[in-house]
């Protein structure tokens, strides 16, 4: 066949997925490769013909996760050609709903009572049936943009540089735009100069934009700088404006840390103990919890009903296509009832202040292995409430957990939803490069994406706070230190994982249903019938798991982000390190321990993470310095760490003992049994550079923030 065509036509490149030999295909090609499979083709260097994922990134359901992940490769290396999403659009056929329903649903194999059949296997588009985008392709279309834009070496002074990958095209045929965001509101804007546009195919260029660093920025605020390329004349695909390539980058300009509110300066609580709940109340608020749960039975605040019950324990979530197809609902299926079926074992109250109360609860999970699990309250005078929660899973050999998350139930008037985070779209920790940090604002019904088989949708990933407000703009704020995923639906995980084909087939809750979460597992997409979610994305249960969120009453949605800023300080009670105990530092976020690198004994040998192991150069003891300050101590070599400077990003490093202030550290308790650890010299926090997971990454310090990467576990020795 190749050499008919070739004697045919000498020019024509030949194909053939079925056989890949040289002397047969042109082109070396295959399916659904996973990315690191697609890697180590392009590294084969003795078969240097092109490289086409002739199909890949299967988009059935809620999908296309590490999208990402395969075009950074493909970038990487000439020879990958890229390839083939399947697909663009699901199939469906419009049916009237049966027994008297009203309106129409999407059928599939099925639904005629036809079998054999495919099932809902036609159903793979980053775009539904009736045409309608979705998460899926708002990722797509970010990736595979043709301008992209990176920092430059001092994005502070505007300076980046915008890459043009396209082929034929000089980035001077699209208008391009700047903006400085401050907390999701444009502060500076202008548009980019002829000479900055002027960027052949194939090449970049770096340029400097006008950006005028703020001169008094509030405390905790973030700046974004965004970049967007249009065109500038209609064309036959689309009108003069639609946007081609959109970039958002963080921009660091040191906004002084949060100042936390004083718990002298709340108003007084009162707590009534009865034999089966709490009461708090304060001022225009009261609390009250239940001790057979562990829960809030019912917060009330300003006149208004905030939370009618919960934080439930939540380690589930509704199968997606790609989870079917992996076997994950019964692979993982322990940690589906974990939550709903917890005991509780543990139910104390108390008070560090006349302005706080603290309640704290214990319990088991019936895991497979028992797992174990804390929440703790703490109620302030001004009707916020701090909720630390930990999971502890009974053994590593545990499958991997779907969500570490809770879920309370809201009053149904608290339908309004704004929120900063990514958005708008829906977006997973593996799919959320195309949904940049932003406000949005919609409702809880509006955040339901819907698939052509029910199945988890709507979750919002790296939230800063989410307001859940009535008609007046009153309700619940929901902030996270820092982060938070988050889910409004009038569905629970359970609620979707029934088996219902159809969205008609299910019951939709009056009430609004939030999960405020640690991490939700990503969705995965190289295949839909055995592919696993990569592991980077995926919950496992080798460590434990602790996060923190704040409650607070919202009289004004217009407030959120100004009360977001300000949480009362963490109240007395918290146990800080003793002396004479050696623990192990383990990061929050990786689940990795402080460790002195090489475990050399030498002065100025780095703080990196690594593994959690044995050694003693990941063993450290507390020497109090006095004013509430301790230096560090490394078990192997005597010596403690001290900062570099007192810059952020400076190395911390051991050196010999001098009791300097920067050797310095002060432990804050950030609940959860967890610490941060700020430098007396600095003020800074200790921080895992860049919030990476990986072994080796390096330990320094930088502005306090409460990020997982800032929180350490004292794991005692």
């Amino acid at each position: 066949m190749r050499n008919a065509i070739r004697s045919a036509d000498p020019t024509r490149i030949v194909h053939y997925e079925g056989d890949n030999r040289r002397e047969v295909s042109d082109i070396r090609s295959r399916m659904y490769e996973s990315p690191s499979t697609v890697e180590g083709r392009a590294r084969d260097t003795s078969d240097t013909r092109p490289y086409v994922m002739i199909e890949y990134s299967h988009s059935m359901g809620n999908s296309t996760g590490n999208f990402k992940e395969y075009w950074d490769i493909v970038r990487r290396y000439p020879v990958l050609q890229g390839g083939y999403i399947w697909d663009f659009v699901d199939q469906g056929l419009r049916r009237p709903i049966p027994s008297g329903g009203s309106g129409t649903y999407l059928a599939y194999g099925g639904d005629w009572g036809d079998n054999p059949n495919d099932g809902n296997f036609c159903a793979n588009g980053i775009v539904t049936a009736d045409r309608r985008p979705s998460g899926k392709a708002a990722e797509v279309k970010r990736v595979y943009q043709a301008i992209t834009v990176s920092a430059g070496a001092d994005v502070t002074s505007g300076v980046v540089k915008i890459t043009n990958e396209n082929l034929f095209t000089n980035v001077n045929e699209f208008t391009g735009r700047w903006a400085l965001v401050a907390d999701g509101t444009a502060v500076q804007s202008g548009a980019l100069t002829a000479a900055q546009l002027d960027i052949a195919p194939l090449t970049s260029k770096t340029v400097q934009l006008p950006v005028q660093r703020p001169t008094t920025p509030a405390p905790g605020e973030e700046h974004f700088l965004e970049l967007s390329f249009t065109l500038t004349t209609t064309t036959a695909w689309a009108d003069a404006g639609y946007e081609v390539a959109r970039h958002q980058l963080p921009v660091n300009f040191s906004s002084p840390p949060v100042v936390p509110t004083p718990v002298a300066d709340v108003p007084a609580l009162t707590v009534t103990e009865a034999s089966d709940r709490v009461t708090v109340a304060g001022t225009d608020f009261t609390v009250v919890f239940a001790k057979a749960t562990g829960t809030i039975s019912s917060f009330d605040a300003m006149g208004v009903r905030l939370v009618n019950s919960g934080p439930v324990p939540n380690f589930w979530r509704a199968p997606t296509d790609n989870d079917r197809g992996n076997g994950q609902p019964s692979r993982n299926g322990t940690w589906r009832r974990a939550g709903l079926d917890r005991t509780v074992t543990g139910f104390s109250v108390s008070k560090p202040s006349d302005r706080a109360v603290r309640i704290a609860v214990t319990g088991t999970l019936p895991t497979s292995t028992t797992s174990t699990y804390t929440t703790t309250y703490t109620v302030y005078g001004n009707g916020e409430i701090k909720v630390d929660n930990t999971l502890h899973p009974g053994a590593t050999s545990l499958p991997y957990i779907p969500e570490v998350g809770t879920i309370l139930f809201l009053p149904a008037d608290l339908e309004q939803v704004r929120y900063y985070g990514r958005g708008p779209e829906e977006n997973h920790w593996d799919r959320n490069s195309g949904s940049d940090v932003g406000v949005y604002s919609s409702t809880v019904s509006g955040q339901w994406t819907g698939y052509i088989r029910p199945q988890e949708n709507g979750n919002k990933t790296d939230v800063r706070w989410v307001a859940l407000v009535n008609g007046s703009g009153r309700g619940l704020l929901a902030f996270g230190e820092p982060l938070l995923e988050v889910n409004a639906s009038h569905y629970t995980p359970e609620d979707l994982s029934t088996g219902a084909r159809h969205d008609y087939q299910l019951t939709r809750r009056s009430e609004v249903v939030l999960r405020l979460n640690h991490r939700q597992m990503g969705v995965g997409g190289n295949d839909s019938w055995g592919a696993q979610t990569l592991d980077q994305y995926k919950l496992f249960a080798n460590r434990d798991y602790s996060y923190t969120y704040r409650l607070r009453p919202l009289p004004d949605v217009g407030q959120a982000l100004a009360l977001s800023r300000r949480p009362v300080e963490t109240a007395g009670g918290g146990s800080g390190p003793q002396t004479g105990v050696y623990y192990r530092l383990v990061a929050q976020h990786s689940g990795k321990a402080a460790d002195i690198n090489g475990a050399s004994t030498a002065a100025g040998a780095l703080l990196i993470q690594w593994s959690v192991s044995s050694g003693l150069n990941q063993q450290f003891d507390f020497v109090d310095s006095g004013s509430g300050y301790y230096r560090i101590r490394a078990r192997h070599s005597g010596l403690v760490l001290q900062v570099a400077s007192s810059s952020t990003g400076a190395d911390i490093s051991q050196q010999p003992d001098s009791n300097a202030a920067s050797q310095q550290w002060r432990v804050v308790d950030q609940g959860g049994g967890t610490v941060s650890l700020v430098n007396r010299q600095s003020g800074l926090a200790m921080d895992v550079f860049n919030a990476s997971t990986a072994d080796g990454a390096r330990i320094s310090q930088w502005t306090p923030g409460g990020g997982a990467n800032q929180r350490f576990a004292l794991q005692r020795v």
